[in-house]
């Protein structure tokens, strides 16, 4: 019974790969490939993708191609088609497209350079990192104003001083932003207690503009306000009752 059942599905799916095959397009060969797959055709399914891979290129269709070359396994192949790709989406203007492309292929720094041309810099960066390349992440990161990233890069490297410059930066930032506790342990990784200090009083005033107490009290805590917190708690407690 079961090899009858394994028999009929092969005979039907041989039935619709004839049937894709007839149309002729590069998609439909991979439609048919897929087919083969299904039905555990694998001989079969990589002479389709073969077939569909070259009918792609043949169009000029390199990124159908490239895909249908890691569907067949063909990683070196794939990666080729993948290049020619990233240089079709690059005449188009399509930067960021070109590269990831690139980055497919294998063509690292050439996706860093295509993801700087297209502003993306903190996927530019990210590579930079990945590679190794700390001064060149660090830059992108910057170029980007993602100055916590730059920082957090610059301290894994070991590069104390500048992570101390960009974390002074990033706590500005989110100051302006007013993300107060980031830039307070930013201004805290960069060793400024007296920005510390200026920015919770600052957060537990806007805190308390906003009606919430309970983050009025702990910026003011943090900024060592005694007073202001004994206060504060008095007036919560008034509230609550």
């Amino acid at each position: 019974m079961f090899g009858n059942k394994q028999t009929k599905k092969v005979k039907a799916a041989l039935k619709q790969i004839r049937q894709y095959e007839k149309k002729g397009h590069y998609i439909d060969y991979s439609l048919a490939a897929e087919c083969a797959q299904e039905a555990g055709l694998t001989y079969e399914a990589d002479e389709l993708y073969m077939k569909s891979i070259e009918k792609a290129e043949k169009a000029g269709d390199f990124g159908f191609a490239a895909w249908q070359a890691v569907h067949a396994g063909l990683t070196e192949r794939a990666k080729v088609l993948f290049a020619k790709t990233s240089e079709q989406e690059e005449d188009k203007g399509n930067f960021k497209d070109a590269a990831w492309h690139a980055n497919e292929s294998g063509l690292t720094e050439r996706a860093i350079d295509l993801y700087e041309k297209a502003g993306c810099f903190n996927d530019a960066a990210d590579l930079a990192k990945e590679i190794g390349e700390t001064s060149r992440a660090i830059r992108l990161y910057e170029k980007g104003e993602d100055f916590a990233r730059a920082a957090y890069c610059a301290q894994e490297a070991g590069l104390t001083n500048i992570a101390n410059e960009l974390f002074a930066k990033a706590s500005s930032e989110a100051e302006k932003e007013g993300k107060f506790g980031n830039a307070i342990d930013y201004a805290r990784f960069a060793g400024l207690k007296e920005k510390v200090h200026d920015i919770s009083v600052r957060a537990s005033e806007q805190a308390e503009k906003n009606g919430n107490l309970k983050d009025a009290i702990y910026y003011a805590k943090e900024a060592g306000l005694r007073d202001r917190v004994r206060a504060l708690k008095a007036h919560l407690d008034y509230l609550e009752k």
